[in-house]
């Protein structure tokens, strides 16, 4: 506490203290006098502190102390904390303000305030402020604060003013200052604003402001080299990116064209996530960004301000996500980015754009908010001998209605992908919301979860690859059965005969299609629908009503529980021969001088070569009449090697294809073919093949169900030729008068399909009431051999057709005696 005192006070007080003898000779009593002196010399300083007057007083006394007798020990006083004024607050007016340690004016008139070491409060607004206005704080050990409510265009400068809160209550208001010694601007307000020539190392923070703020002015020609590299901080709190401008959170970077922010820090504060705009005003980009902070983050930005530039976004311990705009398509680096969680592909236009992620983290998620057109993901380092670990897949769309839509999501080089269907919890709709029209890659295992329906359809994983080509089988795991709620998924596995997949369903209405390589399926709760290839499938429909469409193969179904119909269209295939075609319709061979160019043709590894061209032939020759040439040479040969017909229709077409056919039986054959121009130092081209025409052998349907029970249908609409006499029960009452179209014969058991065949035949056989000889039925027997029920398709129950147990379509394992025939067979078992 300061206090005023009089030199007559300070006098008494020590004399009072210290009794003096003017008239002494002593050494004390001359030092006292001495200091008597010097106390009154200081009649002009009026102030004194009381614990010094206190402690000099005490000191006087022990200098006058000239007794024998020790003095009596005094209690030390305890020393008086010294009290931090408070700071003063200063409010600006429209006239010219100054204030600084020492003076302090407003207009013409001068002012008490004054800054010191406390902190200190200046409030101003638009209309009361200057560039003439100083404020100039000689502390930086304290925190002043400038308040400034912006309604217009604003400038002033201040020297140590460490935070300067802006309102931006105008749009586009403007606060320009030369602001030394700032840390912190604070920016809220309602309204977009701009920030012009803020202190380089104070950091910018938007406090639940929901517009744009453009810092400008920024001048961006130092460089970390020489010591001059710029910087600026960011922090968020409270910001948003809605649907419109009024919700939307963005900074927009202002400086020197073509020149680089050499490091941009952005914090992520507050209570909840953050997400905001970064947008620059031209050409300006950034070499670092730094992102820290407790809150998830969500920056969107232009891919080409990103794409190849450090992220560090490890000191964030939320999630960070990097927003980025597909438009018409964009190629991203993210060889540089550490710590960022997510990618989140956005369209801001109705075309859905392609995205090319390179380098990627291994585990990368990547989310698509709005439906792209081909989606391609490259982890960094990963090859075919070292893959990543997995590649992450989020389908999150922003629609309140509608999903997103990846027409072809292409990763290669990754053992699994963990995929996540999200956005329409809600729906109740039997139409998937969200779709990968094709997924391509190289996974052995894809995880699926989240609550949103989702359709793969065209489920196209590759072979396994080696040094050559990718033909070595792979066998590849889906499991959807993480998904919640009213989840479901329609997946077609597609043809491939390298491929192999065990696919598990979710809880809802699944549809599944099973490709030609054999595999298994576990569809799960829910009424599903499940379609096996022609490989060797096995088949698990869980429970619900479900649907098992019969293919070709040897494959096993499990029911389940539910009344479960099993529907079948055709027992038997015929075998189809391979057709490719080598195309090459407008081609011509340039040949110039004594050069011959070639055309060569490899079939299962055996190369065709023919001359085309001869040394000193004709300039040009037409390709028609090149590739006759070679069918003339070859022809022969590769039908005897391989059992390929090759052919080539006319000249006169302008067909100018090579058509290989291959065996009747269905055998695969490979087939490639090249030209070497050898007036163009070899060059070697590739010519197209099509394949006109799959092959495959002859396929008959062989399927053991394990549990059919009473409830459960057999669905044989698809079997045009049965008979239309409907379904009867036992051999006593089959008659060659009525086509049965389903015979379930409980009588006696059979040793084998030829028996139980004859045994029909002895009551079908055609007599004069029998009007059709030529008509099929589906027979149901007990095999006495192997113990279980099966079903045959004779294709004419009138005759003797030496029938083979090839020909059983079903092998009911569940049922091994009559009774168990009689008592699950019904004519409510058939749908004929």
């Amino acid at each position: 506490m300061n206090k005023i005192v009089s030199t007559d006070f300070i006098t008494d007080d020590v004399q009072r203290l210290v009794p003096v003898d003017a008239t002494a000779t002593t050494p004390k009593n001359a030092a006292v006098a001495k200091l008597m002196k010097a106390w009154e010399a200081k009649t002009t300083q009026r102030t004194a502190k009381g614990a010094g007057l206190t402690l000099m007083a005490l000191s006087l006394a022990a200098c006058n102390d000239d007794n024998t007798t020790a003095a009596a020990p005094t209690t030390p006083t305890t020393p008086t904390t010294p009290v931090t004024p408070a700071g003063q607050t200063f409010t600006l007016t429209p006239l010219v303000d100054i204030a600084s340690d020492t003076t302090a004016l407003t207009g013409s008139a001068a002012s008490t305030f004054r800054f010191t070491g406390a902190d200190e409060v200046v409030n101003g607004m638009t209309a009361t402020m200057a560039a003439t206005d100083t404020l100039l704080d000689g502390s930086t050990t304290d925190n002043d604060v400038l308040n400034v409510t912006l309604t217009g265009a604003t400038t002033i400068t201040t020297m140590n003013i460490e935070t300067i809160n802006l309102s931006y209550v105008v749009a586009a208001a403007d606060f320009t200052g030369a602001n030394t010694g700032t840390t912190t601007y604070n920016v809220s307000g309602a309204v977009a604003g701009v920030l012009s020539t803020p202190a380089s190392a104070a950091t910018i923070a938007l406090n639940d402001y929901d517009r744009v703020l453009t810092v400008e002015g920024l001048t961006l020609t130092g460089t970390t080299a020489a010591g001059s590299a710029e910087s600026m901080s960011i922090a968020l709190s409270g910001a948003s990116y809605g649907t419109t401008a009024a919700t939307q959170t963005g900074v927009t970077i202002d400086g020197t064209d073509g020149e680089q922010l050499e490091t941009l820090n952005i914090a992520s504060n507050g209570s909840s996530a953050n997400s905001f705009a970064l947008a620059f005003q031209s050409t300006e980009t950034v070499g670092t960004y730094t992102i820290t902070g407790a809150q998830d983050l969500t920056m969107r930005v232009a891919d080409a301000k990103v794409s190849g530039t450090t992220i560090n976004a490890t000191g964030n311990t939320g999630t960070v996500a990097i927003s980025l705009d597909t438009g018409s398509g964009i190629t991203v680096s993210a060889a540089n980015w550490t710590g960022v969680d997510n990618i989140v592909l956005r369209d801001s236009d109705t075309t859905a754009g392609a995205a090319t992620l390179n380098s990627t983290a291994s585990g990368q998620n990547v989310v698509v908010a709005n439906s792209v057109s081909t989606l391609t993901v490259a982890a960094t380092g990963a090859t075919y001998t070292a893959p990543a670990a997995a590649a992450s897949l989020e389908l999150n769309g922003t629609s309140t209605t509608s999903g997103v839509t990846v027409t072809t999501y292409a990763v290669q080089n990754a053992t699994a992908l963990n995929l996540s269907s999200l956005g329409l919890a809600s729906s109740t709709s039997t139409t998937a919301a969200n779709t990968i029209s094709n997924l391509d890659g190289d996974f052995t295992r894809i995880n699926i979860t989240g609550d949103t329906s989702l359709a793969i359809t065209d489920l196209d994983i590759e072979a396994t690859e080696t040094a050559t080509t990718a033909t070595t089988a792979r066998a590849v795991v889906l499991d959807a059965s993480a998904m919640t709620g009213n989840a479901f998924v329609n997946i077609t596995a597609s043809a491939d005969s390298k491929v192999s997949y065990s696919i598990t369903g979710t809880a809802g209405a699944d549809t599944i299609v099973m490709n030609q390589s054999g595999g298994t399926v576990i569809s799960g709760a829910g009424n599903d629908t499940v379609t096996s290839g022609n490989g060797a499938d096995t088949v698990s429909l869980g429970a619900g009503t479900d649907t098992y469409n019969v293919s070709f193969g040897v494959d096993t179904l499990t029911l389940g529980a539910g009344n479960d119909t099993v529907d079948i269209d055709a027992a038997t295939a015929s075998a189809v021969a391979q057709v490719s075609t080598v195309v090459n319709s407008t081609a011509t061979y340039t040949h110039v001088g004594t050069v011959s160019d070639t055309i060569s043709v490899t079939i299962n590894g055996t190369v065709y070569s023919t001359t085309i061209g001869a040394a000193g032939g004709t300039a040009d020759i037409a390709a028609a009449s090149s590739l006759s040439q070679f069918i003339t040479e070859h022809a022969t040969d590769i039908l005897t090697a391989h059992g390929i017909s090759v052919t080539n229709v006319v000249a006169s077409t302008a067909t100018d294809d090579i058509i290989a056919t291959g065996k009747a039986d269905g055998t695969a054959f490979t087939i490639s073919a090249r030209t070497v121009d050898a007036s163009n130092s070899n060059a070697q081209a590739d010519l197209t093949i099509t394949a006109t025409t799959e092959g495959s052998a002859a396929k008959d349907v062989a399927t053991t169900i394990t549990d059919f029970v009473a409830g459960d249908i057999i669905n044989t609409v698809g079997l045009t030729a049965l008979g239309t006499g409907g379904y009867v029960e036992g051999l006593a009452n089959v008659s060659n008068v009525t086509e049965h179209g389903v015979i379930v014969i409980t009588d006696a058991s059979y040793a084998s399909v030829a028996a139980a065949e004859d045994a029909l035949q002895t009551k079908t056989a055609a007599t004069t009431g029998d009007v059709t000889t030529t008509t099929a039925g589906i027979v149901v027997f007990l095999n006495s051999t192997t113990g279980t029920a099966q079903a045959f398709l004779d294709n004419d129950i009138d005759s003797d057709g030496t029938l083979a147990d090839s020909t059983v379509v079903f092998t009911f394992s569940n049922i091994t005696n009559l009774t168990d025939l009689a008592s699950i067979m019904s004519a409510d078992s058939f749908v004929i």
